[in-house]
C-alpha cells in the first residue's frame, strides 16, 4: 500500500471517529441540559442517522416536554427504523397536537401512514374507523392494540380520548386498565372511563362505580356523577333509581340529560311518567334526551305526548328525536 492510500484510509478513519464522539456527544445531550438541548440534540441525531441513537431516541418520546417529543418523532423517522412503530403510535394520543403531527409524519415516514391515519380517525370517534380497528385487532393485529393500552397509562396522553376508544373496540383486555383509571387526577378521564366501562359491558364495574354516585360539591363531580349513573344503568344496576328523580330534578342541564339517559338504558316502564314530564324541560338537550329514551321503553302510552310536543317544538334536534321515538311506538302504517 503506498503513501497516499494510507493517508487517505488514516483520514478516512479520523473523519468516522469523530463523527462517532459527535453521536456519543449528542447521546448525552438527549438526558442533561434543558429542553431546547434535548430538542435540538434529536433533530441532530436524525440527521446524522446513526442507530446507536434509536434508543436514546425512544426514552425522549415519553420527555416531559411536548418540543422535544415532537424533535423525537421526527428523529425516529427519518432513521427509518421499523421498530418505532408502536412507540409513535401511541404518541397519536398525545395531549399535544404538534407531537400527533410529527407522530402521524413519522409513521409515514416509515411506511405505515395508513395505520396512523386509522388510529387518529378512532381517536377522534370515526365509527368507520373504530370498526375497522375492531376487526383488524380481533383478526390478532396486537401491534394496534398494545399502543393504546399503553396511551391509557401515558400521563402526556390525551387519556379520555383513549378510554372512548377502548371502550367501542369492546375488547375486554380493557377492563382493568379502564377500571384504574377510575381514579384518574383529571375528571375528564374520570369521565371518559365511566363511559368506557359501561360500553364494554362488564358488571364487574358495578361495584367500583357505585361511590362515584354519592353528591359532592362541584360541577365536575357533578359531570362525573352523571356519567356514572348512566354507566351503572347500562350495566343494569337497579341502585341508579335511588339517584334518578333528584338528578331529573337538578337545575344542571348535565345532570337531567343523564337522568333520561339512565332511565332508557334500565327500561324500566316506572320511567315512563318521569320522562314525559321533562319533555317539557326549558334545555333542548333535555327534551331530546326524554324523547330518546321513551322511545327505547317502547311504552305506547308516551306517544300522545311526543306528538304533542312535535306540534309546538322548533329545535331541529328534538324534533328528529321526537320522529325516532314515534317509529318506535306507533305501528308502522300499512301500504295503501
Amino acid at each position: 500500500m503506498g503513501a497516499g492510500s494510507t493517508m487517505y484510509s488514516s483520514q478516512r478513519d479520523g473523519g468516522m471517529s469523530e463523527m462517532a464522539h459527535k453521536v456519543d456527544e449528542l447521546i448525552q445531550q438527549l438526558t442533561r441540559g434543558d429542553w431546547r438541548t434535548r430538542r435540538e440534540a434529536c433533530w441532530a441525531l436524525g440527521a446524522l442517522g446513526d442507530v446507536r441513537a434509536f434508543e436514546p431516541l425512544l426514552q425522549r418520546l415519553g420527555d416531559g416536554y411536548s418540543s422535544v417529543r415532537a424533535a423525537a418523532c421526527w428523529a425516529l423517522g427519518a432513521l427509518g427504523d421499523v421498530r418505532a412503530f408502536e412507540p409513535l403510535l401511541q404518541r397519536l394520543g398525545d395531549d399535544d397536537s404538534s407531537v400527533r403531527a410529527a407522530a402521524c409524519r413519522a409513521l409515514g415516514a416509515l411506511g405505515f401512514g395508513a395505520e396512523a391515519q386509522l388510529v387518529t380517525e378512532g381517536l377522534e370517534g370515526k365509527a368507520q374507523a373504530v370498526e375497522q380497528l375492531r376487526h383488524r385487532i380481533a383478526a390478532g393485529e396486537e401491534q394496534l392494540w398494545r399502543p393504546l393500552l399503553a396511551a391509557l397509562q401515558d400521563p402526556h396522553a390525551k387519556r379520555a380520548e383513549v378510554s372512548r376508544l377502548l371502550g367501542k373496540l369492546g375488547d375486554v383486555r380493557a377492563f382493568e386498565p379502564l377500571l384504574q383509571r377510575l381514579g384518574d387526577g383529571y375528571s375528564s378521564v374520570r369521565v371518559a372511563a365511566c363511559e368506557a366501562l359501561g360500553a364494554l359491558g362488564d358488571v364487574r364495574a358495578v361495584e367500583p362505580m357505585l361511590p362515584l354516585l354519592e353528591p359532592e360539591l362541584g360541577f365536575g363531580y357533578l359531570v362525573l356523577q352523571s356519567a356514572a349513573c348512566v354507566a351503572l344503568a347500562k350495566l343494569g344496576c337497579e341502585r341508579v333509581w335511588e339517584k334518578i328523580p333528584r338528578m331529573l330534578n337538578s337545575r344542571n342541564t348535565v345532570a337531567r340529560v343523564a337522568a333520561c339517559e339512565a332511565i332508557g338504558e334500565l327500561g324500566d316502564a316506572r320511567g315512563v311518567k318521569l320522562l314525559i314530564r321533562r319533555l317539557a324541560d326549558k334545555k333542548s338537550t333535555v327534551r331530546a334526551a326524554a324523547c330518546r329514551a321513551l322511545g327505547k321503553l317502547g311504552d305506547p302510552r308516551a306517544a300522545n305526548a311526543i306528538v304533542q310536543l312535535t306540534l309546538q317544538e322548533k329545535v331541529p334536534e328534538v324534533l328528529q328525536a321526537a320522529q325516532e321515538a314515534l317509529e318506535r311506538l306507533l305501528p308502522a302504517q300499512p301500504q295503501g
